[in-house]
């Protein structure tokens, strides 16, 4: 890198980092995946037998007839306000993928799954905030990372499935470095003389949290579900130094400066879903709860320190910024929360080889969010989600193609009630009102294979 462009990379990437982050919920903890899923408003994990199993209940895998491969898309429109301006969060795109394979192993029947999402099709961006301004926590700036999830289950009584994996959250994080002698501007344009060498590390972090299902068939029509999905949580340090010298004509002052920085950029609460499903002849009648726990969700707020040294020649006073230790983590005391879950699903027979499939859901997410807060100004409401959706399944449609293609779309509706937030200790505004809705379309293509 020449030294011409080198100052300028080092404000560009100083200011990148050193302002705090927020800790965010992953995209598919407060969406879900699979048209089919998002159409029954979430319901079903007890009845999730295709290439969702992985994220709702991964017992569902070997309730599949047939192997399966699945390709979603979804996009996210958000119209939001707060004190009655548009919030400007950003529409999410989600683009997922899954495989489902099932075989015997010694008579008891197997499956695994491999599920796969990207958001706005990015591996790692996250971005950044400050706390004093008006932010809609659970949905504006989403991280934008890769998650996968590998889950196996087997089936040794036939109204009895067993299931269980892991998934992955995958993220950035580094730090930055840079040496020698920057040069004060004198007008005509010494600056661009500096000599300086900066070197960025980034590496490819991961965590990993459980994920389990029990599901249960006491008689022909009904089942019962039991799932875990286990807190997943990725924390970013970075850490950065400059050392060298700022020199004006014969004057070279010595410096030294280090930051060190730490947030949560994205946060996945533990999760324990009670399901049922009731099938009357073609009809599927679904039911979930769902308990999360918020309380753990980690303080939104990055925290930084600096350390400023500076070797001032006799005769010259300067007054340098104070320094700055790493504060503590605060606690911003979100609360644990219930959701129910309801979903139906209809199918029509169309001819011998097909069938037309109808959907509709409704989910209630109250807010873990409190309505009081201390000098940050973070917003979210309750949710009210109505969903529609449906399906075509052709059977064997022809000897060149696979045994089975469902093609899923759906539709969604949120509404976030209107609510009144309250700040104090020097943030402002100390009362905002927080409103609005979203909507949420998408599709999912499965090829089903014996």
């Amino acid at each position: 890198m020449s030294a011409r462009r080198a100052p300028s990379l080092y404000a560009l990437t100083l200011a990148c980092l050193v302002f705090p982050g927020v800790a965010r919920a992953t995209p598919e903890s407060t969406l879900g995946i699979g048209s089919r899923a998002l159409a029954l408003g979430g319901a079903t994990s007890a009845d999730s037998p295709d290439g969702s199993a992985p994220f709702y209940n991964p017992s569902g895998l070997v309730m599949a007839q047939r192997s399966e491969l699945s390709l979603s898309y979804a996009a996210t429109d958000f119209a939001l306000s707060t004190n009655g301006a548009p919030a400007g969060v950003p529409a999410l795109h989600t683009l997922s993928g899954s495989l489902l394979g099932r075989g015997t192993v010694l008579g008891v029947p197997v499956a695994f799954g491999l599920a796969l999402s990207l958001s706005n099709g990015h591996l790692s961006h996250t971005s950044t905030v400050t706390a004093a301004e008006p932010r809609w926590v659970l949905d504006d700036g989403l991280p934008e990372l890769i998650e996968l999830g590998t889950d196996v289950a087997l089936r040794p009584l036939p109204w009895l499935a067993l299931g269980g994996g892991v998934g992955f959250l995958a993220a950035t994080q580094g730090g930055f470095d840079v040496r020698g002698t920057a040069l004060l501007a004198d007008g005509q344009g010494s600056e661009y003389d500096s000599q300086l060498q900066h070197s960025v590390n980034a590496n490819l972090v991961s965590v990993r949290y459980p994920s389990l299902g029990v599901t249960v068939a006491p008689l022909e029509n009904w089942a019962l579900a039991l799932s875990y999905r286990g807190e997943a949580r990725i924390d970013q340090r970075i850490t950065g130094t400059l050392a060298g010298s700022i020199s004006s004509g014969p004057l070279s002052l010595p410096v030294s400066y280090e930051l060190e920085s730490e947030s949560v950029i994205a946060f996945q609460p533990r999760e324990l879903v009670l399901g049922a499903s009731f099938q009357l002849a073609h009809t599927h009648l679904n039911a979930d709860l769902s308990w999360q726990e918020w309380s753990r969700y980690p303080s939104p707020v990055g925290r930084s320190g600096t350390q400023l040294t500076a070797t001032l020649p006799p005769g010259l006073d300067l007054v340098l910024p104070a320094n700055t230790t790493l504060p503590a983590p605060s606690d911003p005391h979100f609360k644990n929360r219930v959701s129910p879950r309801l979903g139906i699903e209809h199918a029509l027979p169309w001819t011998a080889h097909s069938a037309l499939l109808l959907r509709a859901g409704y989910a209630f997410e109250a807010s873990p969010l409190p309505a009081h807060q201390y000098q940050t100004h973070f917003v979210d409401t309750d949710r009210h989600v109505l969903s529609v959706g449906c399906g075509l399944a052709l059977e064997k449609p022809s000897a060149l193609l696979p045994d089975g293609i469902r093609l899923d779309a759906h539709a969604l509706w949120a509404r976030y009630a209107e609510r009144r937030l309250d700040s104090d200790g020097g943030a402002q505004p100390s009362s905002f009102s927080a409103a609005g809705h979203a909507w949420s379309g998408g599709a999912t293509l499965s090829l089903a294979f014996k």
